[in-house]
């Protein structure tokens, strides 16, 4: 029986089927300040095989200073000195495309993120750059109050432009009596299913993606994404009508991830 989960325990229960072998994830951040308040940071990991950007703010104030570009070089020079030489990450339409474009990105894939809105997967081919501006130091593992800030900042810059949104997390479980054997976890953005967390046993995926579909045509989504490193859930998708919009290799580690978008 597949279920909504309506208690903590059952969250619980399905979390505990997530596989938690660790990542081979290195945090790494670039954080500068003037009179001890931050105007701009740059947060990311270094993985086996790429540099993946999570989070780049710059204070508006300070954004015709060129900082952007030193904070973006600080953390793409430190990866090539790990020997990692391609860099990705995601930008709305609303953020910063044209920035990181002039900065030797482009664009692999595409999806919907909001009716106004799409999210875009953006690639670079790094190389040692010995005239680069790398005085900015990059931290590894910085500190977890330094990284809210910056992510603090970055989320009210995209309030601004997405007001109204409404994220709503749900969690459907499937079980076997009361035991909850499988289950998928996602959240609900206005008009987005973005499914985060997807655990137990792979043979219910056709039945978990046809209720979560559902539930989200009830809460008026009329878009459902996947992204995932995980070889029977990309097969699923490919045999259910998924639009496959984006794949990064050798992520996070000897897998490949790939993004899927459907249209309900």
């Amino acid at each position: 029986m597949i279920t909504l989960a309506q208690d903590e325990q059952a969250i619980q229960a399905l979390m505990a089927l997530v596989d938690t072998t660790p990542l081979p994830f290195e945090p790494a951040g670039a954080f500068v300040y003037e009179d001890d308040v931050l105007i701009g940071g740059v947060y990311g990991y270094f993985t086996p095989h790429w540099l993946y950007v999570d989070t780049l703010w710059v204070s508006p104030a300070n954004r015709s200073q060129n900082l952007g570009t030193r904070l973006m070089t600080a953390v793409e020079q430190a990866a090539v000195r790990r020997g990692i030489m391609r860099a990705f990450l995601g930008t709305s339409d609303f953020q910063a495309r044209p920035f990181y474009e002039r900065l030797g990105y482009s664009v692999i894939g595409s999806y919907t993120l909001t009716e106004q809105f799409d999210n875009h997967i953006m690639v670079k081919q790094l190389d040692h750059n010995e005239e680069a501006n790398t005085t900015l130091k990059v931290k590894i593992n910085p500190d977890a109050e330094e990284v809210e800030q910056l992510q603090f900042k970055l989320h009210v810059h995209n309030t601004e432009y997405m007001e109204g949104l409404d994220i709503q997390p749900v969690s459907l479980v499937v079980l076997d009596g009361e035991r909850v054997i499988g289950g998928v976890q996602a959240s609900l953005m206005n008009t987005l299913c973005m499914v985060g967390v997807v655990a137990g046993e792979k043979t219910l995926l056709p039945s978990l993606a046809q209720t979560l579909e559902n539930h989200a045509r009830e809460n008026a989504c009329t878009h459902v994404m996947w992204r995932t490193d995980d070889e029977a859930v990309i097969q699923f998708c490919r045999r259910a009508d998924y639009v496959e919009r984006c794949s990064i290799p050798q992520f996070p580690s000897e897998q490949t991830t790939v993004i899927f978008e459907k249209r309900l």
